[in-house]
């Protein structure tokens, strides 16, 4: 069985769009989410969603979530703001962090 592996950083929120965090931070997302975009009633996905994440194959998880940060270290101090922000809407939806999966 052939394993991905990638580790990504990220934000999601019931009321801040991924435009908007784009805005906010200055950076490019590799993947956004429209809440409701799927279905409103429940809504799904039920948070915007903003995402950097690295997928590169062949790098171990610690070089893969180097890469990530790398990207958002410059505006580490806005994200913190952010971040505190976002927990302070919705601890449930409010912001994510760093992460790494596989599958």
């Amino acid at each position: 069985m052939r394993l991905r592996q990638y580790a990504y950083f990220g934000f999601t929120s019931q009321n801040v769009t991924a435009a908007m965090i784009t805005a906010r931070l200055g950076i490019e997302p590799d993947r956004i989410l429209v809440r409701d975009s799927r279905t409103s009633s429940p809504p799904v996905p039920s948070c915007h969603t903003w995402r950097m994440s690295c997928a590169e194959r062949g790098l171990w998880v610690a070089d893969q979530i180097s890469k990530v940060i790398e990207r958002v270290r410059p505006r580490q101090r806005e994200i913190a703001q952010l971040t505190r922000e976002l927990l302070d809407e919705s601890p449930r939806c409010g912001a994510r962090g760093c992460s790494s999966l596989r599958g």
